[in-house]
């Protein structure tokens, strides 16, 4: 009986693994993505050099062009970020030293004496005047009877050459025959060296009372002169009209409402005038609301029913000069350790209080300080960037500790990442810092 035998190789007519179907829901969708089902059907698959596109040596160089360019972008982007940051770190650099100086709390409750002429180690004072007007017109409710004579301002000429001395009384005449006079004795000037007439100011009144005697701007004879020739070198013009005449029943402002608005007034004017003389205090003065001394004029108008009332305040302003009463104020207060010049933070918040009977404008004049501040030592700016210039910063307190005037100071570098100060002066800022004021 023949057996059957195991053969290693497969008939012709069998199909390899290659040759079995695959299952539907296996194979691709399409037909264009499909894998040849036969070894022989390999020969239908193009080659792979047709699949791939070959590159070109001028491709290549493209390639290559690219990459270089690349590269040069990126360095020339790093080297300019480099020059910038150089540029910034040169032209930006520099340092700011915040500097607290020495500082001391006082208390201050001393009378000090000024002159305009001082001596050494004294306080100097000056003087400045600052005039305000107002005005309010009242109306005239009241009536009275009343007499009054007309009064204004001439301005006397002579042009002689020596001065003319006038007497009570000397009588002023108008063209009209209208006949004013003043109330006390003056003495007129000569002409000038150049040959101009002397000329003084003056208030006249009328010879008698009414409202004839109210006239505006003229000119006048002196009628005792009548015959002499200075009847016509020594003459008179006005300055103001001549008001305020009458005789008989007059329509007045009470004498109650006319003083509440000149009250008024003036302290309403009294606050110009100080905020005015604050304002015009030079920095190196020291400038105390209570040393202002105010003065008043009050001028009346009638017209109609109504009254104009009108105030006129000139003030004198004491100021005193700031480093004379540092200097004195640091003198009583810490005189043992002054080895330095010292400032006074404070000074012109002190309350102060004035001698009154000194206070006429003669020397001196005395007056009290009371109140807390702050002495300051001062040092020189300069000196302390020349010490610093192109110091490493771990120099800096050994070299700050050598200015006894400075408590301690503090550094900004720009830019932040510098070690050394600058060797330009210039490009060192000192900045001053005081603490531990008198609250």
């Amino acid at each position: 009986m023949q057996k059957n035998k195991m053969q290693d190789v497969l008939p012709p007519e069998r199909r390899s693994i290659r040759d079995i179907p695959l299952p539907r829901e296996r194979q691709r969708p399409t037909e264009e993505n499909e894998l040849p089902r036969r070894m022989s059907d390999v020969d239908n698959v193009p080659a792979v050099d047709s699949l791939v596109n070959p590159i070109s040596s001028e491709d290549m160089s493209q390639v290559e062009d690219r990459h270089s360019s690349r590269f040069f972008l990126f360095f020339s982007i790093i080297l300019g970020l480099g020059a910038l940051l150089f540029a910034f770190s040169t032209i930006f650099a520099g340092a700011t030293v915040n500097v607290t100086p020495k500082t001391k709390s006082i208390a201050i409750n001393d009378t000090f004496t000024a002159e305009k002429m001082p001596g050494e180690n004294q306080v100097k004072y000056n003087v400045i005047s600052v005039t305000k007007n107002s005005s309010r017109i009242l109306e005239a409710k009241e009536e009275k009877l009343v007499n009054e004579k007309a009064s204004g301002k001439i301005i006397i000429v002579n042009n002689e050459n020596k001065d003319q001395v006038l007497i009570k009384n000397t009588r002023f005449e108008t063209e009209e025959g209208l006949i004013y006079r003043i109330a006390e004795q003056v003495k007129v000037p000569g002409k000038s060296s150049s040959g101009e007439g002397g000329m003084l100011e003056v208030t006249v009144y009328a010879d008698k009372e009414g409202s004839e005697f109210n006239i505006g701007m003229t000119d006048f004879t002196i009628p005792g002169f009548m015959g002499d020739p200075r009847h016509k070198t020594i003459y008179a013009k006005s300055k103001t009209a001549m008001t305020g005449g009458h005789r008989g029943i007059k329509k007045i402002v009470s004498p109650e409402d006319e003083e509440k608005a000149g009250q008024e007034m003036r302290k309403e004017l009294t606050s110009q005038v100080i905020e005015s003389s604050r304002r015009e205090t030079p920095a190196d003065y020291v400038f105390y609301d209570e040393s202002v001394n105010v003065e008043f004029v009050r001028e009346l108008k009638e017209s109609g029913n109504s009254i104009e009332i009108s105030e006129k305040a000139t003030g004198y302003a004491f100021i005193f000069d700031r480093a004379s009463l540092e200097k004195s104020v640091a003198e009583r207060t810490i005189s043992s350790e002054n080895n330095y010049e010292i400032t006074v933070a404070g000074l012109d918040e002190l309350s102060f209080s004035r001698d009154e009977e000194s206070f006429s404008g003669e020397d001196p004049i005395k007056f009290k300080l009371a109140g807390d501040a702050t002495a300051v030592w001062n040092f020189d700016e300069t000196k302390v960037k020349e010490a610093l210039r192109g110091k490493p910063l771990s120099l800096i307190e050994q070299i700050i500790s050598d200015f006894n005037s400075i408590d301690k100071a503090e550094i900004v570098m720009k830019p932040f990442w510098k070690r050394t100060l600058p060797e330009d002066l210039n490009d060192i800022k000192i900045v001053k810092k005081i603490q531990n004021k008198a609250e």
